[in-house]
């Protein structure tokens, strides 16, 4: 009786948020049932579990657990594995390994599901992905077998939000957790509808879901009575719904910390979440600094929410390389995460990593990779409708047009970015790129330089270079011939390449092409009737 009053506490606690205090009194009643656990275990002793739990999951069980003990501690880990998943990651981890293994050991019986989408969850997260799907497989059977309502709530929740992601693509984890706020809605289940709800309606942002679509069904989703079992649900979707609104420009910045802090300061699961959904406003809006600032409130709070941390570590990575900082330690974990992820679902993660990828070279001074590898991300993001990460892909390459002098290629990819924040419905920021991209073009090499880096990131070998180069600034010039010559160290100057072939590489006007290479000036004659200082050149004149 003592250890049934206690369970009910704890889900008490759980419900109305009280996270902290629901894992204190969960360690206590695990410490009477002679089962106590270490609240804050070390990495070396959850990679330990790790291995023997992968071990121990290679068994089948066909039989049914009956020792009221061990049916008690499983009940008692059940409960505490919510309030662990939002304050303490390492005691999540633990608990839903010890549970799988006591299971194994023990028998089957209704909460064996639970343990097996736990250890699914942690499977995914670690990248064990085939692991991840037998888990998840494995916890449908034990429902089959045990039928529970709340426990099938549960599994599908964490299976949807945390191995779907990886395994099926957003697409389908959007789906499914739309599915299973609707069927809890149905089912009068308020608590785990909420929080279907509030994944639900963070994937669609980080997915570029329109944001007036996606405003509407935030409206939608919070509406009814707010029960106590809704509350903390509900106060995550309005971290969403601030962000939504900042970004149509229609509510100002820096709601997602005021609504958070509305939430319990000991609930690092909401921390981390409107620290990266303010991380995400902030890269979106270039503002650099004020996202380094929200990377560095959120980063403390990481290893809490496994679910959107490939989403901090891109924003978190770009941010730092877009302040030209060194790249460091986490921007290669950024990359070596997404390029992981971009293996089973290129069409989420493999955009993300490209654009970090192009701001690396960009930052290593090459400037011709870096942009066919910005175009290549920009057309994935568009081919997966990530509008808003197509938008910022084409604004950061502008910025590298811009600097390379490329202005008419600038204008266009403002103009493009501004069309593609316009369709995801970030109209303040579209305003604000529209007379970027209408710039007139003041250069007359700009299309010509974006056709030479276009040659030169291509596999062009070294021998044939100069005819690449040469040919690429014709066409993009409209003149129907021309030489290229190369400055020797002695002054002299040598012929690389003519256009056509038939062409006599000497038939140039010699004191212009001497003044240009001493002067490092453009010398350009639009009309040879008209005065001029090589006018008089017999080269001129037969031309």
């Amino acid at each position: 009786d003592t250890i049934r009053c206690r369970e009910i506490a704890l889900q008490a606690r759980t419900v109305r948020g009280d996270f902290a205090e629901a894992l204190q009194l969960g360690y206590e009643t695990l410490r009477l049932l002679r089962r106590a656990l270490p609240q804050s275990p070390s990495r070396a002793r959850l990679a330990l579990e790790y291995r023997w739990t992968r071990r121990a999951a290679r068994r089948q069980v066909t039989f049914e657990m009956r020792d009221p003990r061990r049916l008690a501690v499983l009940r008692t880990m059940s409960y505490m594995i919510h309030a662990a998943y939002a304050t303490a990651p390492g005691a999540f981890e633990l608990l839903a390994l010890r549970m799988l293994r006591l299971s194994i050991a023990g028998g089957e019986s209704y909460l064996s599901a639970t343990a097996w989408a736990g250890w699914g969850v942690i499977a995914a997260a670690r990248g064990d992905l085939e692991i991840a799907r037998r888990a998840t497989h494995r916890a449908e059977r034990a429902l089959e077998r045990y039928p529970h309502r709340a426990i099938s709530g549960r599994v599908r929740l964490l299976a949807s939000s945390h191995v779907d992601p990886y395994c099926r693509g957003v697409a389908v984890t959007v789906a499914g957790l739309r599915q299973l706020h609707d069927d809890a809605a149905r089912s009068a289940d308020p608590e785990y509808s909420g929080y279907a709800a509030y994944l639900f309606a963070q994937q669609e942002l980080f997915r570029g879901r329109e944001l007036g679509e996606l405003a509407t069904e935030l409206n939608r989703l919070t509406a009814g009575r707010h029960t106590p079992e809704r509350r903390t649900a509900l106060s995550y979707l309005n971290l969403v719904r601030d962000t939504v609104e900042a970004l149509r420009g229609v509510a100002p910045s820096g709601r997602s910390y005021r609504s958070a802090g509305k939430i319990e300061d000991r609930d690092g699961f909401a921390r981390f979440c409107a620290g990266t959904l303010e991380l995400m406003r902030e890269c979106l809006n270039g503002d650099w600094e004020a996202a380094a600032r929200s990377a560095r409130a959120a980063s403390r709070f990481r290893r809490v929410a496994p679910l959107i941390s490939e989403w901090f570590a891109f924003y978190n990575a770009l941010q730092h390389l877009a302040r030209d900082r060194r790249p460091d330690s986490m921007v290669r974990q950024a990359l070596k995460l997404l390029r992981h992820r971009a293996l089973e679902a290129p069409q989420d993660y493999l955009h993300k990593q490209l654009l970090l990828e192009a701001a690396l070279l960009r930052r290593r001074g090459r400037i011709a990779q870096a942009i066919g590898v910005y175009e290549r991300a920009a057309r994935l993001a568009l081919e997966a409708e990530f509008l808003h990460e197509a938008a910022l892909i084409q604004e950061r390459a502008a910025f590298v047009y811009e600097r390379q002098g490329a202005l008419q290629a600038a204008a266009a990819s403002f103009a493009g970015a501004a069309e593609a924040y316009r369709r995801w419905g970030a109209l303040a920021k579209a305003r604000e790129l529209e007379p970027r991209g209408t710039e007139p073009v003041r250069s007359l090499g700009d299309s010509g330089l974006l056709r030479s880096s276009l040659a030169l990131a291509g596999e062009v070998p070294l021998d044939a270079l100069p005819r690449t180069l040469l040919t690429a600034l014709l066409k993009s010039a409209g003149a129907e011939d021309g030489a290229l010559y190369l400055c020797e160290e002695d002054g002299a100057l040598r012929p690389a390449a003519v256009v056509p072939d038939d062409r006599e590489a000497d038939d140039v006007c010699w004191p212009a092409l001497r003044y240009a290479a001493r002067s490092g000036q453009v010398v350009l004659q639009n009309d040879a009737a008209r005065p001029g200082h090589f006018r008089e050149d017999p080269c001129i004149r037969r031309r």
